[in-house]
């Protein structure tokens, strides 16, 4: 039906948006500040409430004009905990704090926790390495895989040699990586550990002649504590370890004491049985506790949180639907108040949808990418820099004009 007026939808996310749109219609500058923070919705989920708090966060939440759902058994003071989703405007979050410092039960502290998640989706995280902080203007950072590796499931065999890596890293500095991720152990679907000495062997060579020829942040992809120790003291700047500290206890001390910089990943079980039917109640859940626990274990090692990125661990040991299912939720995993990175770059599920050979999956690679990018990763772990860079420049200018 046709009529006189025009109406449109506004798809605002965040502050940057409302303030934008909001000067856009003249609004008063001193009416900014005051309108921006009601133009956007929150919706937080609380984990294991108890029923005595789930009901009171519901009555304190409805009571400023906010939403709260509860576990319906919570209405009758089950026994059982829940979870509690609590939906509302940045003003009546901060209300809530107000409310909840006045509460029993441990309620008091859980509106700074509140407040604390929602300005890690409007404020950018920076990430620290070597004293400067990479995520300028959040802007995404590219890092390209190198693999010294024979059996790596992309590029497996392919810069074994030094000459061959050192060509290969210098393309994607020119195609411009912001980051050169080596890799002297295979993490495929089925790998096999290696010794530390026989991965020294690998990395170091390549190490030394890059940090000699090229500057180049540097980050070495390993869960080992010596190997780290060893290309930390070579030059390395970051270590990227694919077990998220749980294979070598060891790792937190030597990045804290050589001052690096970290990426905690996720995995479920081991490379050699990861994908041996992978099995999770809720994916999500189970990788946010995860980074909850092993950035508490890093930081009392000595790390400090600004030098942490966090990596969900796309395919290991996760199903397609288990993939996908983080590739929606990356939001959630920047409530940390770190950045996320992210590696999809042609991997089995992109296969497993587009039914194509490792070799051609760089458009579907591009496509996950651009999508995670757009629900808040910044740092992209690629084999294909040039046409990831590319991809992702364009979008950071849609995002940001």
């Amino acid at each position: 039906m046709l009529h006189s007026w025009n109406v449109s939808v506004l798809p605002i996310a965040n502050e940057k948006e409302s303030y934008r749109e909001l000067k856009k219609i003249k609004v008063d500058s001193a009416a900014l500040h005051l309108l921006s923070p009601k133009m956007f919705f929150f919706n937080l989920k609380v984990y294991d409430v108890s029923s005595i708090q789930a009901n009171i966060l519901k009555q304190e939440m409805l009571s400023i004009g906010g939403e709260a759902a509860i576990n319906r058994r919570a209405l009758v003071l089950s026994k059982k905990k829940g979870d509690v989703i609590l939906s509302g405007t940045l003003k009546q979050f901060k209300k809530l704090k107000e409310k909840l410092a006045y509460q029993p039960f441990k309620l008091s502290e859980l509106g700074d926790v509140l407040l604390s998640r929602i300005n890690s989706l409007i404020k950018e995280s920076e990430w620290i390495v070597k004293d400067k902080n990479l995520l300028v203007s959040d802007r995404p950072l590219v890092m390209g895989i190198l693999n010294v590796t024979p059996d790596s499931f992309s590029d497996g065999g392919k810069f074994e040699n030094i000459d061959s890596a050192l060509r290969h890293a210098e393309k994607m500095i020119s195609s411009g990586a912001d980051i050169i991720d080596i890799g002297g152990e295979s993490s495929r679907p089925g790998a096999k550990r290696v010794s530390a000495k026989a991965e020294l062997n690998r990395v170091l060579p390549v190490l030394k002649e890059i940090k000699k020829r090229f500057d180049i942040t540097v980050s070495i992809d390993t869960y080992k504590s010596t190997v780290a120790e060893a290309a930390l003291d070579e030059g390395a700047d970051i270590i990227n370890d694919i077990s998220g500290l749980t294979f070598d206890k060891e790792l937190a001390r030597v990045v804290a004491e050589k001052r690096g910089s970290l990426v905690i990943m996720h995995m479920k079980k081991k490379p050699s049985n990861m994908q041996k039917n992978p099995v999770y109640k809720d994916v999500v859940k189970e990788i946010s506790f995860f980074f909850k626990k092993q950035l508490t274990f890093a930081v009392k090692n000595g790390i400090p949180q600004a030098k942490i990125v966090l990596d969900p661990g796309i395919g290991f040991g996760k199903t397609l639907l288990h993939n996908l299912e983080i590739l929606k939720n990356i939001a959630v995993f920047r409530s940390f108040n770190r950045p996320v990175m992210i590696g999809t770059s042609r991997k089995s599920f992109i296969g497993n949808i587009s039914q194509k050979d490792v070799d051609k999956r760089v458009g579907g690679s591009i496509s996950s990418v651009i999508t995670a990018y757009f629900k808040g990763a910044r740092v992209f772990r690629v084999h294909d820099v040039f046409e990831t860079k590319q991809a992702l420049d364009i979008a950071y200018r849609i995002e940001n004009g």
